[in-house]
């Protein structure tokens, strides 16, 4: 029996977390900061069990043998249990000063509980669960500066850790916290399944291999080969193992039968949609929209007069969460996928061919970023400017040549940023210059830059910044850097900016909403700008509201009702002259340009 649960504005992340008590039969699960249960019992009702106070997202969560729940938070950087008995949620103590994050958590043998910070300097702690103020820090066996402790699974006398930069699975006694050993070979997704009864092995795949793994020596014993890559879970049974996964329909279920050491079962069991935040929007030359989704996987287009849609075929797994899109010409799009800061070609003409995506390259890798925001293009050239990864500040600029895809230069300010502690947010491009607006918001886990968001202009082929300003000096971040003739606008959540491009001066600031940029924190794309007849109209969006500048005849013009209908920051002008944007996170609208 299927049945599907429907939770109310989770589509902003989805579920997160999620953990079967088979004793009680109950299903726990997190999204956001939020708790709740489900019973087979009461089929059509999820019980919001509370909300773990200061969290923004909850994870890892995990039964203690009382059937407490146990979990971890971003950005309280702690540990929190859910008391079966008294209903009670309760937050400990921070682990670490400077960490955000408690991603991962695991229980083993006696109730003691695990955790793994990040994202920066990443360690294990330990404690008892009838005692979470006997806190032991573990260091990994290399130091790490940012990063995450990236899985914790408890086997036996050991728990299996892994970490950033890190191959191996690294193995930590329970009885004696300390290192104990490695396992060579990489386990698919860092995924092992637990121990059943008096069972000491566990399952894991490598290379589409299923292996157990004997965990009082740690032994491996190759089973059998499997389809499935990337399981999302491994459950082992006395007789069997399930792989469960994705597949184009929903998910996947592959069984393997331990005895005859093949694949017995593949079962196919259907998800109904469901909706994902759209966050990013491009309006093409071809007549479509292209959308990104948070957390998604695929790029999505939807042609807004035929009401014809596409999506990248399941096949491609080059793209992750799209943060950036821009086209350079009506055959060549550029993705700019989150979290390894992924540069991705694809060829418009053959959008249906897996083969038509092309990864070139991944800046995370070298220049430790993650999301691709700024995108600009000239005549001969596309251009980027990043986020940094977790726990990192400092976001880099580069050039591409589309004639083979090749990144001829990056600047990252020797490892400290193009502009020291600043993302890059926006570019815009002429032939001679780049221009760029900045955000002093880091990448997530570490404390904002001081000061003020910056405005530049670069030139190209000196590689040497012209001019560099902070025009606006009550804001963290500028946005959508855009040209007009003569003059550069820029968004904040206050309304628009004019720069003089000669000398980076504030020439005119457009108030347009009720924001206040010195109580607002500074983001990475809270703001945008869709210009209009060459820049003569301008439709600016942030906090909620959508206005319309008409600069040659000197006008503005609120579009839609503010209180009825919250507006997203994303914008995109079509092809056919209209502009588009988003509402309420998930709903692709056309804006009302007409001024009566």
């Amino acid at each position: 029996m299927r049945h599907t649960l429907q939770i109310k504005d989770s589509q902003n992340g989805g579920i997160e977390t999620m953990v079967w008590d088979s004793q009680r039969k109950v299903l726990y699960f997190g999204t956001k900061s939020i708790i709740y249960s489900w019973t087979p019992t009461d089929p059509k009702n999820v019980s919001k069990l509370g909300v773990v106070k200061g969290a923004t997202t909850i994870y890892e969560l995990n039964l203690d043998s009382a059937g407490n729940v146990w979990g971890g938070t971003y950005p309280n950087g702690s540990v929190f249990k859910y008391a079966r008995d008294d209903k009670k949620i309760t937050v400990y103590q921070r682990l670490a000063a400077k960490a955000d994050y408690v991603r991962h958590l695991t229980i083993s043998s006696g109730d003691v509980i695990w955790a793994g910070t990040g994202s920066v300097d990443p360690k294990v702690y330990s404690f008892p669960a009838s005692d979470p103020s006997k806190v032991t820090e573990i260091n990994l066996p290399q130091k790490i500066d940012e990063g995450f402790i990236s899985s914790l699974t408890a086997l036996g006398s050991k728990v299996a850790v892994t970490a950033s930069d890190i191959k191996e699975q690294l193995l930590l006694d329970t009885a004696t916290k300390k290192w104990s050993g490695r396992v060579d070979r990489v386990w698919d997704q860092r995924m092992a399944s637990a121990l059943v009864g008096e069972s000491s092995n566990t399952y894991t795949v490598t290379d589409q291999q299923i292996y157990g793994t004997d965990t009082t020596k740690w032994s491996d014993t190759a089973m059998g080969a499997v389809t499935m890559d990337k399981p999302l879970s491994i459950v082992s049974f006395r007789t069997q193992v399930a792989l469960i996964g994705q597949s184009t329909k929903g998910v996947k279920v592959e069984i393997f039968d331990i005895s005859n050491r093949r694949v017995s079962a593949t079962v196919d069991i259907p998800v109904d949609p469901g909706e994902l935040t759209i966050q990013s929007l491009l309006g093409h030359s071809d007549g479509n929209i292209y959308l990104g989704g948070y957390m998604g996987s695929s790029v999505v287009a939807l042609n807004p007069t035929s009401g014809h849609s596409w999506q990248s075929p399941p096949q491609v797994t080059e793209i992750n969460q799209v943060e950036g899109m821009i086209e350079f010409n009506p055959t060549r799009t550029y993705l700019g996928s989150y979290d390894g800061a992924d540069l991705i070609n694809l060829d418009t003409t053959r959008r249906t061919d897996p083969a038509a995506y092309d990864k070139f390259i991944r800046l995370g890798t070298k220049y430790r970023q993650s999301r691709p925001f700024g995108w600009a293009k000239n005549s001969t050239n596309v251009f980027f400017g990043t986020v940094p990864a977790y726990g990192r500040s400092g976001g880099v600029i580069g050039m591409i040549d589309p004639a083979d895809n090749s990144v001829e230069w990056v600047l990252d300010g020797n490892g400290e940023g193009f502009i020291k502690g600043h993302s890059i947010v926006s570019l815009a491009a002429t032939d001679e210059y780049l221009y760029g607006t900045t955000s002093v918001r880091n990448g997530y886990g570490i404390p904002d830059t001081d000061g003020a968001a910056y405005v530049f202009k670069f030139d190209i082929q000196k590689k040497k910044i012209v001019w560099k300003s902070q025009p606006v000096s009550n804001t963290g971040a500028l946005y959508a850097a855009s040209l007009v003739p003569g003059w550069l606008l820029v968004s904040d959540v206050e309304g628009i900016a004019v720069i003089d491009i000669r000398t980076g001066k504030l020439a005119k600031k457009h108030t347009l909403t009720k924001a206040d940029n010195s109580q607002a924190r500074a983001g990475w794309n809270n703001a945008s700008i869709a210009l209009l007849d060459g820049g003569d109209r301008v439709v600016h969006l942030a906090s909620g509201r959508a206005t319309l500048i008409d600069f040659l005849h000197e006008r503005s013009h609120q579009i839609g009702d503010v209180a009825k209908t919250k507006l997203g920051v994303r914008a995109a002008s079509g092809a056919n002259g209209k502009v588009y944007a988003t509402k309420n996170q998930t709903t692709l609208v056309e804006l009302d340009l007409t001024v009566s």
